[in-house]
């Protein structure tokens, strides 16, 4: 039987959220695209899938496996048509080779393909879809205000509904200030 004392810490850190291990939702996420990834049977589902698990993969440190996911999500893209939405996926991925690029010393790749993230065909973005400011960020604390700064223009067809972000975001980076991306309560 257990003491009351280590009950109680145990209700106490189960009522205020400390499983971060077990109920870490990031972590979820990330399995249950690789589960999904691994029983997907065609090159439209893995498509769909491949940038966030590569996105994962990076975020748990696996570099490498992080660019093959990409790079096949790359050329899948190029291979198969889907629906309009087929953008994002190559919008990840451009991104998450880019951070890829950066953490090899290779500022010339990542700003190619920050910029490469907003050339794709994303004609009716659903409500969900944000651009992945990661990649701009790093930029930006590097000193590439200028090419941060087209980044968020280049955004602006692919990304109606956060066009106030994208202005205060430049206007921000005018006045070399670091804007926090992460907050979308912007001015209107």
């Amino acid at each position: 039987m257990r003491s009351p004392v280590a009950m109680f810490l145990a209700l106490f850190l189960l009522l205020s959220g400390c499983w971060w291990i077990d109920d870490d939702p990031h972590k979820k996420y990330c399995a249950s695209h690789r589960q999904r990834l691994e029983s997907a049977r065609d090159d439209t589902t893995r498509l769909r899938l491949l940038p966030w698990v590569a996105e994962c993969t990076f975020e748990d440190g696996d570099l490498e496996h992080a660019s093959e996911m990409a790079l096949e999500a790359l050329a899948l893209a190029q291979r198969i048509e889907v629906e309009s939405d087929q953008g994002i996926p190559v919008h990840i991925a451009n991104i998450v080779l880019g951070r890829l690029a950066l953490l090899e010393g290779d500022k010339t790749s990542a700003i190619a393909h920050l910029h490469a993230a907003t050339q794709v065909p994303i004609p009716a973005p659903p409500d969900w879809f944000t651009p992945d400011f990661n990649l701009a960020r790093t930029l930006l604390e590097i000193g590439e205000r200028e090419q941060v700064h087209q980044y968020l223009e280049e955004c602006k067809p692919i990304w109606k509904q956060g066009l106030p972000c994208l202005q205060q975001w430049q206007e921000q980076i005018t006045l070399r200030q670091i804007p926090n991306f992460y907050t979308w309560e912007c001015r209107t």
